[in-house]
């Protein structure tokens, strides 16, 4: 890991006694191993996500929220709170493809980290294990574009069509978070 540690903790304004902690990467070079360690549960209880198709902040706060909801309710569709972060991002109802989209993978050169009611040790301990550089995860929405793969955003979310090379970060955005929306409906 290059750069000081810089964990950010995401507003949950419904959840206000929930801490919600994340990370970002970029020129990952190590996403085998930390796959596979996320897979054991070695490196404890948090999402670790691809950060490719994540387009920004709104993004990953919405799926978020999303958890939270149905572990509050009791409601969960995955196992935990920190995979249904995961499933929350997918547009489709498939436990399968949400990990497949969009859970970290061999081959994965961004990574986001994210931990509910994580313990600041443990979060420097599984950041340390990343080799990449950290960014800030609450930079502004178009500097996470610059590392999405917005092919890959434009084939999972199904908005090829809708997009060209003029269309704004807010519309793509928009577009995303309405097919995450629609996925039960």
């Amino acid at each position: 890991m290059s750069g000081e540690l810089e964990v950010v903790q995401l507003e949950c304004e419904l959840f206000p006694e929930r801490v919600v902690s994340a990370v970002r990467f970029v020129e990952v070079t190590n996403a085998a191993s930390i796959r596979k360690e996320a897979m054991s549960g070695s490196l404890g209880q948090l999402a670790v996500l691809d950060g490719s198709l994540v387009i920004g902040p709104t993004q990953l706060a919405i799926a978020t929220m999303r958890a939270l909801l149905a572990d509050a309710s009791n409601s969960l569709i995955t196992h935990t709170v920190h995979s249904e972060i995961i499933y929350g991002l997918s547009p489709s109802s498939s436990i399968s493809a949400a990990f497949k989209n969009h859970g970290v993978s061999k081959k994965s050169k961004s990574l986001v980290l994210v931990w509910v009611d994580g313990d600041a040790e443990a979060m420097k301990e599984v950041c340390g294990k990343v080799a990449g550089t950290m960014v800030p995860v609450g930079a502004d929405e178009h500097d996470w574009m610059q590392v999405a793969d917005m092919a890959a955003v434009a084939r999972v979310y199904d908005i090829g069509d809708s997009l060209d090379a003029h269309t704004s970060h807010d519309e793509i955005l928009r577009l995303v978070l309405e097919k995450m929306a629609l996925r039960d409906a």
